[in-house]
């Protein structure tokens, strides 16, 4: 080697680990195709969380790069979908090669039913009850 070069080595003080990988549980929708948005959280490794995160719906093969990433957040916007359970794989690396993996699961339910008029009365004012949380509005014309 004719020219000498600076090699220089980072230490970890701790594993890189994924702190917090949302969604997670059940959501319902009036229609479909949603929007969620996947969004992670890292700590540890090399640089205090800083790394790379990818995703995949099938496994830690063959995954995704979060659209927003390198940093301790990471979030990508996952459109286009439908009603079903869900798994999604989470892998991150920081810049000493340190690596994480992750899993979250939810389920996208859709209620295209509108909600029932259980009871209506008067008690000083208007009362209706419906069978689902609900918006009421009414009109004299």
């Amino acid at each position: 080697m004719k020219e000498s070069f600076v090699l220089s080595l980072k230490k970890s003080s701790s594993e890189l680990k994924i702190v917090k990988i949302e969604p997670n549980g059940s959501f319902e929708f009036g229609q479909e195709p949603v929007s969620i948005n996947l969004i992670t959280k890292t700590e540890g490794g090399a640089e205090n969380g800083k790394a790379e995160c990818d995703f995949s719906f099938t496994g830690y093969e063959n995954m995704i790069g979060f659209f927003n990433t390198f940093s301790n957040e990471h979030t990508q916007e996952l459109n286009q979908m439908l009603r079903g359970s869900y798994n999604v794989y989470v892998k991150c690396k920081d810049i000493a090669g340190n690596t994480a993996e992750g899993k979250t699961s939810f389920k996208v339910q859709i209620d295209n039913q509108p909600p029932r008029v259980v009871r209506v009365y008067n008690q000083g004012a208007l009362k209706i009850i419906t069978d689902e949380d609900s918006e009421c509005v009414y009109d004299f014309n």
